[in-house]
């Protein structure tokens, strides 16, 4: 449990990011030097309680303002079913969001001196599909370049 003032502290301190701002909002300085303002301030965000508090308000104060994921998908949804907006940016939006779900084709270059290794390409969704017809183009890519 936090005293008063250092609830106050804690919230001045979230709402500004400025220790000395938070701690001279909190308690009593008038006749504090600058620096024995700052090194008390900074002294603060050591206590352990405290530290506490600030992480969850925080936490809590940005929370609203970051759009997850679930929210981002649903913008470029609207954009893309949007057909008072132009084609190019309907095609941007269904780009993103494909990219988003992971339904593009990872890529992975993989060299290797070993003959007979075949690299396995996983899908955005995890799965292999086509992978046989996929590992016998590479396999006869890699035997046409030992023959070289």
């Amino acid at each position: 449990m936090l005293t008063p003032k250092q609830e106050k502290f804690a919230v001045e301190y979230a709402r500004t990011g400025s220790a000395t701002e938070a701690y001279r909002a909190a308690y009593v300085c008038d006749r504090m030097k600058p620096e024995s303002v700052h090194r008390l301030a900074h002294a603060q965000l050591h206590h352990v309680k405290i530290a506490s508090r600030i992480k969850e308000l925080s936490e809590t104060a940005n929370r609203p303002a970051i759009a997850d994921t679930y929210e981002r998908q649903q913008l470029l949804t609207s954009i893309m079913r949007n057909t008072d907006e132009p084609a190019s940016v309907r095609i941007h939006a269904c780009d993103r969001l494909s990219k988003m779900q992971g339904d593009y084709l990872t890529n992975i270059h993989l060299e290797t001196k070993e003959p007979g290794i075949m690299v396995v390409p996983v899908l955005g969704d995890g799965s292999t599909e086509d992978w046989e017809r996929i590992a016998a183009e590479q396999q006869a890519k890699l035997i046409a370049d030992v023959r070289k």
